[in-house]
Formats: C-alpha cells, structure tokens, sequence
C-alpha cells in the first residue's frame, strides 16, 4: 500500500509543481483519503491520477488506459464520486483535466455494467479484484482528451527527452 501511497504523490507533486501550486492548498491527510482530492488549482478540488499500469505484470505504466474507479478496495466510494470537481490525469507528456460530472456521465454511457471476477481486463467493462470489494473499469485515453476541460503539456517531453519552447 505504501509504495501506491508514494506513487501517488509522487505524481500530485509533478503536477502541482508544474502549474505551480502553492503548499497551502494540497489537500490533508483525510481530505485525500475521505474526501478524494490531492489538491486545488484554479479554484477547483482536483484528484490527481499518476500513469498506471493495464496489468499488474507489465514493466511500464500504459498511458492509453486509465483506471476509473467506482467502488474502491473497502466497498466504499470510489474517487469517481468523491468530492474532486475535476481530475488531472497524467501522460507521459500532458494532464488531461476532466470534470467530474463529464466523466461520470461518460462512465453511466459507455461502460457494460457485467462485473467481471477474472484477470481479463476488458475496455468499458467492470473489473473486479477476487477478495476486494474495489470496482474499476479501463478507459481509454483518447475519450478523456475528448472529454477534456484543459490539457497542460509538460515543460518536457519524457518520452523524447526534448523540452518544449
């Protein structure tokens, strides 16, 4: 748990230090966890998700797919309905800022409400971990940049190593 812990803020940090957020307005301890936002920038609660992985055993995160979560690992609230007006999600070169509404409107559309209790992760479909009470779905990137409030590019390209004028 600690090292998505770390993760986490890990990626909270980049993309408050890239639109330069001050400390005072990070989100405590409970807020993060209770309330589901990391932090607040122009004017807005916005819960920041890092680059993720599609499958556990992959070597790199996949920046095409994000992981929605509806129900997290307790069977409570998953952060698709906590109290984040927006989301930031990363690529390996831009955040992609979605508000909550568009998103959950998105999800309610699109996404096959069958609960799936396998490995298999299915774009659009409801994952379920055995022994977790957490639900999730993959999403594409693509649909976030489509629903899209913002897009910030990164002061530099990771992927290519050049900086952007």
């Amino acid at each position: 748990m600690s090292y998505f812990f770390d993760k986490g803020k890990k990626a909270e940090r980049r993309f408050g230090e890239l639109v330069g957020i001050p400390e005072s307005d990070y989100a405590t301890k409970e807020e993060d966890m209770y309330e589901h936002w990391d932090l607040k920038y122009k004017n807005k609660k916005i819960d920041v998700k890092g680059l993720k992985k599609l499958h556990r055993n992959d070597i790199n995160p996949n920046e095409d797919w994000n992981w929605i979560e509806l129900t997290n690992v307790w069977g409570d609230t998953g952060w698709l309905y906590g109290k984040a007006d927006q989301f930031a999600f990363e690529t390996y070169n831009y955040w992609i800022l979605v508000s909550k509404d568009k998103l959950q409107k998105h999800i309610e559309k699109y996404v096959d409400k069958t609960i799936l209790y396998t490995d298999e992760r299915k774009p659009y479909r409801i994952f379920n971990r055995k022994g977790r009470k957490d639900v999730i779905t993959p999403i594409k990137t693509m649909d976030l940049l489509v629903l899209a409030d913002e897009v910030i590019i990164k002061k530099k390209f990771y992927q290519y190593g050049f900086t952007v004028l």
